[in-house]
């Protein structure tokens, strides 16, 4: 049973304090209880989305505000909206995953193929054009590794495995310019 406010009431405002007879409408069950307003709520997805900056989300948001450029980041700082952005990126990261496995198994298969397995059935394949027609070839195998080492994260070594890495390929290159015996006394070259 609703009741008339009293001077009394001290609850927040947007709670039905003062002045306020009916209780705000609640969100939606999809959104996080952190947030109070669908401006902040469709702020933080456009933060979390990482399609547009702050402050632009807040211009989108907040049409006519002439300090946006500030007031996005600000909005963007405050402890429930910053929240909820993480929120969205935690479920955006989780979905994610899924893709990440599919595309890590995608990748295994191109490096994998055999030339006898191009078709242009097959997902692994590309279809080229040529004056014969269309020819199925097997997508780029160094393309695919590319892909597959930075999906495991392989790329970013620790910094004594990146020089290791450096010397290996310091080393690749000596062999290959014909000097990699005759850097060093006593190597075998040398013998």
């Amino acid at each position: 049973m609703n009741r008339p406010p009293s001077q009394n009431d001290s609850a927040a405002p947007g709670e039905g304090g003062p002045g306020c007879v009916a209780a705000p409408p609640s969100p939606p069950s999809h959104w996080s209880k952190t947030l109070l307003s669908p401006r902040h709520e469709a702020f933080a997805q456009r933060i979390a989305a990482g399609d547009v900056s702050a402050g632009e989300a807040y211009r989108a948001l907040y049409h006519g505000c002439r300090t946006w450029e500030t007031a996005g980041p600000r909005l963007s700082k405050n402890v429930k909206v910053a929240q909820r952005i993480a929120e969205l990126k935690a479920e955006q990261a989780e979905a994610s995953k899924l893709g990440r496995d599919d595309l890590r198994r995608w990748c295994e298969r191109v490096i994998m193929a055999t030339p006898k397995q191009a078709s242009l059935d097959s997902d692994i394949c590309e279809m080229v054009m040529t004056k014969n027609g269309p020819v199925a070839t097997t997508c780029s195998k160094l393309g695919a590794m590319d892909r597959l080492i930075r999906l495991c994260g392989l790329d970013k070594g620790t910094e004594a495995e990146n020089k290791a890495s450096d010397s290996i390929a310091d080393l690749i290159m000596r062999i290959r310019s014909g000097s990699a015996g005759h850097t060093a006394a006593g190597s075998p070259a040398s013998r």
